[in-house]
């Protein structure tokens, strides 16, 4: 497969061409003009008076427009698909408050970066996160959203209409893509008071009052109703109703609740982020579930049902690294994935405030399909000699970023794609690559089955790390020992040539 560039000019330019080719923002657009008059703003209207092809050059209140009329559209449309629902109107309910939500945020995270040296942007980076799946499921996937599962089974539970949902599907990724990032403040708040801290220390003894926060005891029921919803799956009654025909039945899965709830307990912003979306999209509140053992849900409300979980359940998922994946064409592991993926104009604190304004992390996708992903994440820094007395060694600043970005990476893999029940189903290979432009320093990472008799069938890993002076110096060897803590912490790791960029790293990371 050929390997494809994507930059933000890229993926902005295609948004702009092919927007009208998505079925739920047309349709929704059509309805909210038709109902609300022609003066209001619709997310076409938005989109084509975006004069440039980069969200960071675009006033935040038209990103914040933007964000709403989108999670309007999909909202909108995925209601006026319930075949339940025999009448419409544009109401709705909970996508103003979330923008009200979306906006705040916007604004606090100003403090968040203070939370930690390698906080990065999250409010422009759902909606980078939205385009990227587009493109890549509309240019690299022939059958499109079609490819993407949400349900258990095609003989087990079907779409209440006839043929194709990839446009319900695509309504479903814009919502899961511009919420999944939106707990975000609540998980940060502790490492901002740690900073807090460290800075009051210097002043003396002084009684700091912290900002404590506790979810209140009266919030318990909704709060676990919701882990359990996200917990729970569908299961075909072996007594079907005649009159119903099919029927199912609402199974929790002790091992996902398990780990929501942990992850709950901890703040973790994926779950979070869940608990704002159903505690304030009526969408979300008007879920159905069955509470009473014997009760069961009719084919066409399981349906909708499977839909609300499936968003819910990729949102959480996506932060959550005791969920491990066996399959890639789902929202889960996309989410996961296309978050990752996801760097460029993203600068830490350092970059934010220091360098100046360019395009300079690139992503390359080298391979997309059921069986196989790779890709490369290329790290710049600007060109412009100001990088240079802003920052005192540029090759050392990307080689520290990109060890950091690495190591997280590979010990979210580890995790997320590790052994499990059912570990036989997952079929394809995984990999990346993380590369400095400026010290020719590369970390690649690959994970999947061994294709070895000996080993057949057992899931492997592997770490290679590459390196070399300059563009016209052959590849040295150098000391080993700042690899000894990551060669025991990662027993596949391949260290093939080492440069200067790499010694650096020892202090900073303790190898």
């Amino acid at each position: 497969m050929e390997q494809t560039e994507i930059s933000e000019k890229i993926l902005l330019q295609w948004f702009k061409k092919n927007v009208e080719q998505m079925q739920f923002v047309v349709q929704s657009s059509e309805i909210k003009k038709e109902l609300m008059g022609t003066t209001h703003k619709t997310s076409l209207d938005i989109v084509s008076k975006m004069e440039v092809d980069d969200l960071s050059l675009v006033r935040p209140q038209t990103v914040s427009a933007l964000w709403k009329e989108l999670l309007g559209d999909a909202v909108l449309y995925l209601k006026h698909e319930d075949q339940r629902e025999e009448i419409h109107d544009t109401m709705i309910h909970g996508v103003d408050r979330l923008e009200e939500y979306f906006e705040e945020f916007r604004k606090f995270e100003d403090v968040l970066f203070g939370s930690g040296r390698y906080y990065r942007s999250h409010v422009s980076h759902v909606l980078r996160v939205f385009i990227l799946g587009e493109y890549i499921i509309r240019k690299r996937v022939s059958s499109g959203f079609d490819w993407i599962r949400i349900l258990p089974s095609p003989d087990e539970l079907t779409y209440p209409k006839d043929g194709s949902y990839a446009d319900v599907k695509e309504a479903m990724w814009c919502i899961i893509a511009l919420t999944h990032d939106l707990g975000i403040p609540l998980e940060k708040l502790d490492r901002v008071n740690a900073s807090v801290r460290e800075m009051m220390k210097w002043f003396g003894k002084l009684n700091v009052q912290e900002f404590a926060f506790a979810f209140p005891s009266q919030n318990r029921f909704i709060d676990d109703f919701i882990v359990r919803f996200i917990s729970s799956k569908l299961i075909l009654s072996e007594e079907p109703s005649n009159a119903m025909g099919k029927s199912y039945q609402i199974h929790l899965q002790p091992k996902f609740y398990l780990k929501f709830s942990r992850a709950f307990e901890n703040f973790n912003h994926g779950l979070v982020g869940c608990i704002l979306l159903m505690r304030n999209l009526v969408y979300f509140l008007e879920s159905d579930y069955v509470l009473e053992e014997g009760s069961r849900l009719d084919e066409t409300d399981a349906f909708y049902f499977q839909i609300r979980r499936e968003i819910l359940r990729a949102i959480a998922s996506h932060s959550c690294e005791e969920i491990y994946h066996l399959k890639v064409d789902n929202f889960h592991f996309l989410l996961m994935l296309l978050d990752d993926m996801q760097q460029w104009h993203r600068p830490i604190q350092e970059e934010r405030i220091n360098l100046p304004f360019t395009e300079s992390n690139r992503l390359y996708l080298d391979e997309f399909g059921t069986d196989k992903i790779r890709f490369t994440i290329l790290l710049d820094l600007p060109r412009e000699g100001v990088v240079n007395q802003v920052i005192e060694n540029p090759k050392e600043h990307l080689d520290r970023k990109l060890v950091g970005l690495f190591l997280r990476a590979i010990e979210k893999y580890n995790k997320t794609l590790r052994s499990g029940i059912g570990g036989k189903y997952r079929l394809f290979d995984f990999g990346f690559t993380i590369r400095s432009e400026l010290s020719n320093f590369s970390m690649k990472y690959e994970h999947g089955k061994s294709k070895s008799k000996e080993i057949q069938g057992k899931s492997f890993y592997n770490v290679t790390i590459q390196g070399r002076d300059g563009d016209d110096k052959p590849w040295r060897d150098i000391d080993l020992d700042p690899f000894l803590k990551l060669t025991k912490r990662f027993p596949n790791l391949d260290i093939n040539d080492q440069n200067e960029s790499v010694t650096r790293l020892k202090k900073e990371f303790g190898f």
